[in-house]
This record gives C-alpha cells, sequence and structure tokens, in this order.
C-alpha cells in the first residue's frame, strides 16, 4: 500500500503552512554553505540579506553524517548564496549534498512532535494474527524485535507485504544468514506442544523456517521453501525436556539467497489462554472480532475455512505491563486472527515509513504545528498565523468528513475530530 516517509511527511507540512524551500550545495565548508542557484544566489538589488536568517537548515542526505543537523542560518549574502550556519559544522555537508529550509520558526523536531501526535492519536482495522512472536506480523516499521546474524533485514512495503502493511526481507550475507525473533520463555512440564507457522516468499535460493531451543543451543524442528510464489509453512513441534527458551529463525539458506517472510504464527496447543499484543491497551473497544482458520494452511493452495471464535478478556494481573490475556472455550488447535483497531506507530528516523493517506497527514500535522505556535506567541504576527490556522481547520474538517469512510482509518474518539465546525485537540 502507499505509504510516506517521515521526511516526506515533514516536507509536506511545512509547504501546507509555506514554511518550506529545498535546494542542492554546490559548495561546503564548516563555516559557509554556497548555493548558486536560484532564488539563494541573485543580482536582485532588493534582495534582502534578512530573507533565510533564523530559518533552519537540514541536510537530507544521511550517508555524509552531517553534524549538528539541524542547523540555523546566521547570515545569508543573497549575491553570493552563501549561508553561513549558526553554529560551526564539526561534519561539513557533503558537496552537492540536498537540504531543507524551514522558515518561519517552524522546526524539524516541532514537525516530528506533531505527526507523532496525529500518528498515536488515530489507528486503522487490522487483521494480525495471535503469535507469542513479538512483531510476528512484520507490521511495525522497525526491525528491533528481530536479531540479524549473517543476514540484513529489511522491512519491506512493496508487493511483497501481502498481507498488513510490511513484510520482512532477509538477504544472506553469508551462509545460514537469519533473523531470530525475540527470546521466548517456555516451560516443557505445563505446555509443550506447539505449532508455528509462516508465509515465506524464496526469490533467491532457499528459505528456512527453524523452531530453535536456544538453551541447548540446537534446532528443534525446520522446513524449507524453495518457490519464488508465495506460499506458507507449517508445523507442529515438541519442546525438549530441559527446554526453557525458545526462538523462531527465518533463514536464507546460502550467502546472496533472499526470502520475504509474514505473519509468523507460533502457538501452543494444549493451553487455552494466551496473551495478547502489547498495542492492544483497551481490548474492550479495540477487538472487532477473533476468527479461527481451520484446515490445511501450508504449502500453496490453502484449504481455510474461517470461523469467529468465542472468548472472555482476562487481566493479566501478574503482568507489569498491564498486558491482556484472551481465554478460550476449548484448547487452541489451529491458528487464531484479531480483528482490531490498532493505533499508528510513531516514527523517528527520516526513513520510517507510514501509511496513514498522506494528504490528510499533511493537513493534520500542520494544524498541529499551528495550535503549538499559537500557544506560545502573541501579537500580530500570531494574528496572520491564525487566519492560515482557521483555514488548514476548515480543510482538515472536510477531508475527515469526506474521505475518512473510504480509508482504512478509524478516528480514536479522543483525537476530537467530528464535523467541519468543529475540529480540536
Amino acid at each position: 500500500m502507499p505509504t510516506v516517509t517521515l521526511l516526506q511527511s515533514i516536507q509536506d507540512a511545512m509547504t501546507e503552512l509555506g514554511a518550506y524551500e529545498s535546494g542542492t550545495f554546490t559548495t561546503t565548508t564548516t563555516s559557509a554553505l554556497t548555493v548558486a542557484s536560484h532564488p539563494f544566489q541573485t543580482n536582485d538589488a532588493d534582495a534582502s540579506i534578512r530573507t533565510y536568517v533564523g530559518a533552519e537548515i537540514y541536510a537530507t542526505v544521511s550517508a555524509t553524517g552531517t553534524a549538528p543537523n539541524p542547523n540555523g542560518i546566521g547570515a545569508y549574502a543573497p549575491s553570493t548564496g552563501i549561508f553561513t550556519p549558526s553554529i560551526t559544522y564539526t561534519t561539513k555537508p557533503g558537496l552537492t549534498d540536498t537540504f531543507d529550509l524551514y522558515l518561519h520558526g517552524f522546526t524539524r523536531i516541532a514537525a516530528i512532535r506533531a505527526i507523532n501526535r496525529v500518528l498515536r492519536r488515530h489507528s486503522y482495522l487490522t487483521t494480525v494474527p495471535l503469535t507469542l512472536v513479538v512483531d510476528g506480523d512484520m507490521d511495525s516499521s522497525a526491525t528491533s524485535d528481530w536479531t540479524a546474524t549473517n543476514a540484513t533485514h529489511t522491512k519491506v512495503t512493496d508487493a511483497y507485504a501481502i498481507q498488513g502493511a510490511r513484510a520482512s526481507k532477509v538477504l544472506a550475507t553469508s551462509a545460514s544468514g537469519y533473523i531470530r525473533s525475540t527470546l521466548i520463555a517456555v516451560d516443557p512440564s505445563y505446555s509443550n506442544n506447539y505449532y508455528v507457522q509462516a508465509r515465506v516468499s524464496a526469490t533467491i535460493g532457499t528459505a528456512r523456517l527453524i523452531a530453535y531451543d536456544e538453551t541447548n543451543a540446537a534446532i528443534i524442528t525446520s522446513e524449507d521453501w524453495t518457490m519464488a510464489g508465495w506460499g506458507t509453512l507449517a508445523f507442529n513441534f515438541t519442546l525438549p525436556p530441559t527446554c526453557e527458551s525458545l526462538s523462531i529463525r527465518l533463514m536464507s539458506v546460502n550467502n546472496a539467497d533472499n526470502s520475504y517472510w509474514d505473519d509468523v504464527i507460533l502457538q501452543p496447543l494444549d493451553a487455552r489462554q494466551m496473551v495478547l499484543p502489547l498495542w492492544i491497551e483497551r481490548p474492550q473497544s479495540q477487538i472487532r472480532k477473533v476468527i479461527r482458520a481451520l484446515g490445511d494452511a501450508s504449502g500453496y493452495n490453502q484449504d481455510i475455512r474461517w470461523e469467529e471464535q468465542r472468548y472472555t478478556l482476562v487481566p493479566d494481573l501478574s503482568n507489569p505491563n498491564n498486558q491482556w490475556k484472551i481465554d478460550f472455550p476449548t484448547t487452541i488447535q489451529s491458528p487464531v486472527w484479531l480483528e482490531a483497531s490498532r493505533r499508528y506507530s510513531a516514527l523517528s528516523s527520516d526513513t520510517d515509513t507510514t501509511f496513514m493517506p498522506r494528504e490528510y497527514l499533511s493537513l493534520a500535522v500542520a494544524y498541529e504545528m499551528l495550535r503549538e505556535y499559537l500557544r506560545i506567541h502573541i501579537g500580530e504576527e500570531a494574528k496572520a498565523w491564525r487566519a492560515v490556522y482557521n483555514e488548514i481547520k476548515g480543510r482538515l474538517a472536510w477531508a475527515i468528513q469526506e474521505n475518512a469512510p473510504d480509508w482504512k482509518l478509524q478516528i480514536v474518539i479522543d483525537s476530537g475530530f467530528s464535523t467541519p465546525s468543529s475540529v480540536s485537540w
């Protein structure tokens, strides 16, 4: 599905505010940045040396390692297109690096705060597997819940994200390259029979799904997939009697092998309860339904039928994270899925992505930035920005009314968005 990066979201919101320009450096030193192109270099006699003073400049090529970044502009020479940074660079921007300018007192950090406030106040409807594997649905933009060994792990949002927002790509950098789930505490004396399932595509070479005994450093069971088309690996396994720590490994077997993975399901087969995902904080309002997959899920031709499952929510009072458990009338014998509303994830790095509709996001972020700006500014300048605030507020309200029913988007009640005449957070 279409996604937008954090950097693009900042640029979009700044554009809505008329506070964005961009360009490419011509020459750079630690104390001077030259941009020998229009509109930064000009022979216009009326050009003001104050035009860009006080603006924030951000070098957008992360590989250069510019520091500090962003920086301020302390002085500007229109005739030469030279910016003098407010703080001397310890690592200067690269020659021909691109940059963003944020004007009128708006800053990158204010934009990031606003973006994440907007994201965390909204949720989307999704269907995810109930699994003991953290980030088993691969929908998080981060890769931190998986540990890569001899492999490069990335999250993708292209055609290989067949279910949900993202899938994981595992590119082996040497033989037996894999990603490992967070460790799962197990007790064979309490529950020793498990079921594991994962969607997989091996675009190059062989993909391998592994249930791994971390206590004894040994493979319990594994299965391979060699087809480029998406299929499902699935098997039951029994914990060794001394296994107290379990992981799931997703492997690309040979050097340069490449595989994609999604919906990694690990469930105990002789239990009636499972812990709900951490992102379910209000299960009574977030969970729409619980469904069970019946039939053969392995291979290409899945013979699956879906059946709505009865359940009871049970607070997990022993859990410091205040998680909830879900309790079923009978023991778990097949994969269970949740249809639930999930809040959008916060973004931190320029390349982090979200799939909130881009036009809506840019308006909501601009609106939020102006609310913050008007809380701390007074006088004639604030009066002028209030007119922009009211214009964006009206456009945002209509965007909610006209488009929200068509999006896979649910407005969280506490956001305050309702009608064109009433928009407040």
